[in-house]
């Protein structure tokens, strides 16, 4: 998911006071599982793992971590949601789906879980306060997501959170 280069630019980006959106099925897994077959040395795979925990502030729980595409959001933190989020998790004509989120834990005290998928109360979303900068990042890509409404609601509410 992150290739060196990619590691490189948004430690820079981020050390410059960028603030980062990320989201995917596979941010977490790819990391610490790896979801397709290829060679990745052990330095580059400690690397990546030290990247995701350190710039983007969370960690991989699991590829697994839901199977009826729903988020909700976690209350009380400095992030929030309004309403619970669905995306697509089955074959649809309209977008392709994610039959497994990933599950993505905060990697240290300065970041917090923002949602949860329901049927299994693992964390769905992190968001993360760097040095100068912040993240959000999701275990499931926004393009999935089923309602309009919602896919402004993430981007906003991501957007109000960067500008604290």
């Amino acid at each position: 998911v992150f290739t060196s280069q990619m590691q490189e630019a948004l430690k820079a980006f981020t050390s410059a006071g960028g603030n980062v959106l990320v989201s995917g099925s596979n941010i977490g897994t790819d990391i610490w599982s790896y979801v397709y077959p290829h060679q990745a040395d052990s330095a580059f795979s400690a690397d990546s793992r030290k990247f995701a925990e350190k710039v983007l502030g969370y960690r991989w729980r699991t590829n697994h971590a839901s199977r009826r595409g729903i988020a909700s959001p976690v209350r009380g933190k400095d992030l929030e949601f309004s309403d619970s989020i669905s995306f697509r998790n089955t074959p649809n004509p309209i977008c392709y789906s994610v039959e497994t989120p990933d599950g993505i834990v905060p990697a240290c005290s300065k970041a917090f879980s923002i949602m949860t998928y329901p049927d299994t109360d693992i964390s769905a979303g992190t968001a993360y306060e760097g040095n100068g900068y912040r993240t959000v990042c999701l275990g499931f890509p926004i393009e999935v997501v089923c309602e309009e409404k919602d896919l402004y609601e993430i981007i906003n509410t991501t957007l109000e959170f960067f500008r604290r």
